[in-house]
């Protein structure tokens, strides 16, 4: 998906700077200026040899070896980065690439670029919409860096970080071992509670004996009792022997 909307960011930004320098070159080249608002912006048709805003002209070709090194990068970190490169940033290096691309074409086909933008309240430099392209891009990751993805701003951050989340994991994998640790005791205590409960059953059993017990107890009692009834019995029949 990013990546269909950044080749989209980049035709659109190729088809904008080439249609707007073919209508320059058809209207206003044979007029050679038209004022589009008075005192702030106007139209005047220049041809540039050099880099962007007319910088470092009669350098043509090493600007196409540059320019070109610097599309085939972002190109290259786009696609194999796809799914780590922030959206702010993607769409930036995608406006960047496009209008490379747009003032690229027009430096192989005619030699130089076609500007035709400037301000009426500055004296700045002519450009078009391939530069503009270029520096709201750059813009755009300058404010990525600074108030989006700070990471950027010193690698010593990220280290920090990174070494931060390394002791909080150790921390709680100690703690994770200590409670570990601590559970064999715990088992060998639930261990014993078996055995425990096995010598209430057996001294369960020894004190379900003592019915038998009183059963023996009675059975002594009786024979106690029909002895002494039968030397009883035995006595009265002598004594009235005896009498007789």
């Amino acid at each position: 998906m990013q990546l269909i909307l950044w080749s989209a960011i980049v035709l659109l930004s190729v088809a904008l700077d080439q249609i707007s320098k073919y209508i320059v070159v058809l209207k206003l080249k044979p007029i050679g200026f038209h004022p589009f608002i008075e005192g702030l912006l106007g139209f005047r048709y220049a041809e540039n040899t050099g880099a962007a805003f007319g910088m470092m002209k009669g350098f043509r070709w090493g600007f196409i070896l540059l320019s070109s090194l610097a599309i085939v990068a972002i190109f290259v970190y786009l696609i194999k980065c796809r799914r780590k490169v922030p959206t702010l940033l993607g769409i930036s290096l995608a406006m960047i690439a496009g209008g490379g691309i747009g003032n690229q074409i027009d430096r192989i086909a005619n030699g130089f670029v076609v500007d035709f933008l400037e301000f009426q309240f500055v004296d700045f430099a002519i450009f078009n919409v391939a530069d503009c392209f270029v520096t709201i891009g750059a813009v755009l990751i300058l404010i990525d860096i600074l108030f989006v993805d700070r990471d950027f701003l010193s690698d010593d951050e990220k280290k920090k970080k990174r070494a931060a989340a390394a002791v909080v994991g150790t921390g709680e994998a100690a703690e994770n071992g200590a409670s570990c640790a601590g559970m064999p005791d715990n088992g060998e205590d639930a261990a014993d509670m078996p055995v425990e409960g096995a010598n209430q059953s057996v001294e369960g059993k020894n004190s379900g004996d003592m019915p038998a017990e009183g059963a023996n107890a009675a059975e002594g009692g009786g024979e106690a009792g029909c002895s002494g009834v039968c030397r009883d019995g035995s006595d009265d029949s002598e004594a009235r022997k005896g009498a007789r």
